[in-house]
């Protein structure tokens, strides 16, 4: 009747994202780049079913028993295809730390928002630190909208040029400079992966 609800999948023995964002605890580049993909593959479905995430976040991203990746938690996502009728939240709503620029000027947001916030989740996987870690909320939110974050390539070493490039193009401060679709993102990803394995493949046991 009058009482809203969300039913969301029960995921048996999952763990977020979280403990993976870690310096002491990062997982192998090959885990970080497909989890990444599934995630944008993931993003791409809901986007074209009308429905923006606002909180892509490593404690939304879950992983299964059997290493499947899930994204959870669509509980302030807005339906941007919704009649104009509908009751939805609008605003100043997220977790700061993954807010796109637009998102933390309470402009108009797009699919492009989430690619931003996965983007960011993806330089926590592969650095182990936040790209716009602050003191404060307006200092968060100062470098999220103006600071360039360090260069994946100045933290480590080990990591594939393109992939530095692909996670850059996720946290462009301009949305349009961005992916325009997780599939976009996904592709550039598998590509990333293939290079990796490759490399497994030509070093020596």
């Amino acid at each position: 009747e009058d009482i809203c609800f969300i039913i969301m999948e029960y995921v048996a023995g999952g763990e977020t994202l979280h403990k993976h964002c870690r310096a002491e605890n990062l997982l192998p580049l090959e885990d970080v780049v497909r989890i990444a993909f599934r995630c944008a593959k993931a993003l791409d479905y809901a986007h074209r079913m009308g429905v923006i995430h606002r909180d892509i976040k490593p404690r939304n991203i879950l992983l299964t028993e059997d290493v499947d990746v899930k994204i959870g938690d669509f509980s302030i996502a807005l339906i941007f295809e919704a009649e104009a009728t509908e009751t939805q939240v609008h605003g100043y709503v997220g977790s700061p730390l993954y807010m796109s620029p637009e998102q933390v000027n309470e402009e108009t947001l797009t699919n492009q928002s989430d690619l931003f916030a996965l983007g960011v989740v993806l330089y926590e996987m592969i650095a182990g630190k936040h790209p716009f870690q602050g003191e404060s909320l307006p200092g968060i939110i100062q470098k999220i909208t103006e600071t360039p974050h360090t260069p994946i390539a100045e933290l480590r070493s080990d990591v594939p040029p393109v992939l530095g490039h692909i996670v850059d193009r996720c946290l462009k401060k301009d949305s349009a400079e961005r992916y325009k679709t997780g599939l976009d993102l996904a592709a550039d990803l598998s590509l990333v992966f293939s290079h990796i394995k490759l490399l497994d493949e030509e070093v020596p046991g």
